[in-house]
C-alpha cells in the first residue's frame, strides 16, 4: 500500500520533532547514552526528510511544519510521561 506523500510528510514531521524534543529534554539533563540513542534517530529521520522540504512547495513546507507543531506537543507529553 503506497502512503500519500502529504501524509508522508506530514508524519516524518511529527516523528522527528517528536524525537528531537526528547532529545533536547535528555541534552538538558545530561542523560549521555539516551541522547546519543535519540540524536542518532533524529539523524536519521532528518535525512529521510530534508529532500522533500528543500524541493518541496510552499504547500508541502506548510504540512511539514503543522507536523512539526504537533510532534512537538507529542514529545512534551512524552517526556513529561516517561520522566515526570
Amino acid at each position: 500500500m503506497k502512503i500519500n506523500p502529504r501524509l508522508e510528510l506530514f508524519l516524518i514531521a511529527v516523528c522527528f520533532i517528536t524525537v528531537a524534543a526528547i532529545n533536547t529534554w535528555q541534552l538538558a539533563h545530561q542523560r549521555i547514552l539516551d541522547s546519543l540513542v535519540f540524536g542518532f534517530i533524529s539523524a536519521l529521520i532528518w535525512s529521510m526528510m530534508i529532500k522533500k522540504i528543500v524541493f518541496g512547495t510552499w504547500t508541502d513546507r506548510f504540512i511539514y511544519a503543522c507536523g512539526a507543531a504537533i510532534g512537538g506537543v507529542i514529545g512534551l507529553y512524552l517526556v513529561k510521561a516517561f520522566y515526570g
